[in-house]
């Protein structure tokens, strides 16, 4: 097919999807970028794109959830990984800040709030004497338990638009992309040596 016909027929399907009512906003997106560039492929922009903007809508709703027990979604994700290491839901900061993926220093003060409520406990570390481990307190228990539940309850109400069938197939495919992304952790990421060597002409 000539490039001039493929760039044709994407913007065609461009103005016929932006056309629906039901449309979102990254087809809006792809429409105008088929009119003023018609022979880029959007395809990745497109996906990528729907991605990331309905990761930014769905932590919006999750931490308007969250709110209703004054919590951020760090701090609930923090009594999630205390809960999670079972009696006597105790861990070290260090593995907590793994959990969360959380600089030592955002962790500390983010600790530090969390106890001045009454939800955590630091403690030494009896096998450390300069260590100390962090503990779920009774009233953290408590409060996470009752934030878990709203919180299951408000994430299937966001997902209410997909069929069950819908759920378990998107599910598999985010666990693949993110097994890919996880295994190159702190080296080049996935597709990073084909776009290399492409920009390279080798």
């Amino acid at each position: 097919m000539a490039r001039g016909s493929g760039a044709a027929t994407k913007r065609d399907r461009a103005r016929s999807t932006s056309s629906n009512s039901n449309g979102d906003h990254v087809e809006r997106i792809v429409h105008e970028w088929a009119e003023v560039l018609p022979d880029l492929d959007t395809d990745a922009i497109a996906l990528i794109g729907r991605v990331m903007r309905a990761s930014c809508l769905l932590q919006l709703e999750v931490e308007r959830s969250l709110a209703n027990f004054d919590l951020t979604m760090n701090e609930f994700n923090t009594l999630n990984a205390l809960r999670r290491a079972g009696p006597p839901h105790r861990l070290s900061p260090k593995d907590v800040g793994v959990s969360l993926l959380f600089s030592s220093g955002g962790l500390t003060k983010l600790l530090e709030r969390l106890e001045t409520r009454g939800l955590v406990a630091r403690e030494p570390d009896p096998n450390d004497g300069r260590g100390v481990l962090v503990s779920l307190t009774p009233a953290g228990r408590d409060l996470q338990d009752r934030a878990m539940r709203a919180h299951q309850v408000n994430e299937e109400e966001l997902l209410t638009p997909l069929t069950r069938a819908q759920r378990e197939n998107l599910n598999s495919i985010l666990r693949d992309l993110l097994i890919a992304f996880e295994a190159s952790a702190g080296r080049m990421r996935p597709g990073a040596a084909r776009v290399a060597a492409t920009a390279t002409g080798d």
